[in-house]
């Protein structure tokens, strides 16, 4: 029997204030980000496209990532109290919604290929397209069945992998090693190089051509296929850039020597951990930098969610000062009162001591009543 479990040791104060901060400031923007690409895709009039679900699911899967980091951050400073449920189901979402990022990013690829190379067949239905990606997350649960099987609680502070030998660690490790990175990335690679080929034939093909109606429409479409390829192949980098470390460091922990191991547990993982978290909210910024209609979405959506804090602000104001204002004006009143009735004890003592005016008792209580 096999356990697999890191310890990546405790790590300075001043190292887990710095990690503290960039995973809040990752939830953060990666919350704000991905609703918002959610909210701008969902406001669209004109009917969705496939590429919009495709986003759209990808923004999901980064949410059900992100939303993990209140409970890594919580366990940072305490101890998580695991149970059975946690660790065959809830931690290894995370593993299922890496899968569903690959494979939306794997198959907006192969769909855009399929797009630009037959240009003139229909596009998919929204229909078919809704069944693809949910067959995208039956089969990333299908992919982490195994690792949800084999999850136990220890000591009621922490899940780890019980395998039956090492072999089957090591298989399962390769086996994601090549289902999550190396044949997603692959698939990518051709269908973005046939995109270029094809693109290019097209441009010189349009070169030679007159300055005709269908000419135009032919650069206009062009320009759009280019924009979203090149869109998609930033995110595709993305992905493979922030989730490289993670692979090497699981390929190191369970193939590597004793050496090797350490290195993995104490250096790659700590750096893993923060480019797959950060990775969750990049996707948003790389469609807001790229495409006008996210960035224009962007802007609308946050100047209205910037004025109903200001409106909210101003209200609760308005309500303090409604509050504080009759106690002011009551005390002003006080004192001008006050200061009627001093004038009008003024004016009587003057009166009486006048020697032109003698006045009655009752006229004196008269006269300190109207004042």
């Amino acid at each position: 029997m096999s356990t697999n479990s890191t310890n990546t040791g405790q790590p300075s104060l001043t190292e887990r204030n710095v990690r503290v901060g960039f995973y809040i400031a990752t939830f953060v923007v990666g919350l704000i980000g991905n609703l918002l690409v959610l909210i701008v895709i969902a406001a669209k009039r004109a009917k969705k496209t496939v590429n919009d679900l495709f986003i759209m699911n990808l923004a999901v899967s980064d949410l059900t990532l992100i939303f993990f980091l209140p409970i890594h951050i919580y366990g940072m400073f305490h101890t998580i109290p695991v149970n059975p449920f946690l660790c065959h189901f809830i931690f290894p979402l995370m593993t299922v919604s890496l899968f569903v990022s690959v494979y939306t990013l794997t198959s907006m690829a192969i769909h855009r290929c399929h797009v630009i190379l037959n240009p003139f067949k229909q596009e998919i239905r929204q229909r078919s397209a809704i069944m693809w990606i949910t067959f995208l997350w039956l089969l990333s649960f299908t992919n982490v069945l195994p690792l949800m099987i084999v999850t136990r609680p220890v000591r009621s502070s922490e899940c780890i992998e019980n395998w039956p030998s090492l072999n089957h660690r090591r298989a399962y490790t390769a086996a994601l090693f090549v289902l999550q990175y190396i044949l997603p990335l692959a698939i990518i690679a051709i269908a973005y190089i046939r995109i270029g080929l094809d693109l290019n034939c097209s441009f010189q093909g349009l070169c030679k051509c007159q300055l005709t109606d269908k000419r135009i429409q032919n650069q206009a479409r062009r320009r759009e296929n280019l924009k979203v390829t090149k869109t998609l192949a930033i995110i595709v980098g993305i992905f493979a850039v922030c989730m490289l470390p993670s692979q090497v460091g699981w390929m190191l922990l369970d193939f590597g020597n004793e050496r090797q191991q350490k290195i993995a547990a104490n250096i790659v993982f700590k750096f893993s951990i923060v480019l797959t978290v950060f990775h969750s909210c990049l996707n948003p910024l790389a469609y807001g930098s790229i495409t006008k209609q996210f960035r224009r979405g962007y802007v609308k959506y946050l100047s209205y969610l910037c004025f109903c804090c200001r409106h909210s602000i101003l209200q609760k104001f308005k309500m303090m000062r409604s509050v504080e204002s009759p106690s002011q004006h009551s005390k002003r009143k006080m004192n001008g009162l006050k200061e009627q009735e001093k004038q009008g004890r003024v004016a009587i003592s003057q009166h009486i001591t006048s020697p032109d005016w003698r006045l009655t008792n009752k006229q004196i209580v008269d006269s300190t009543t109207t004042f």
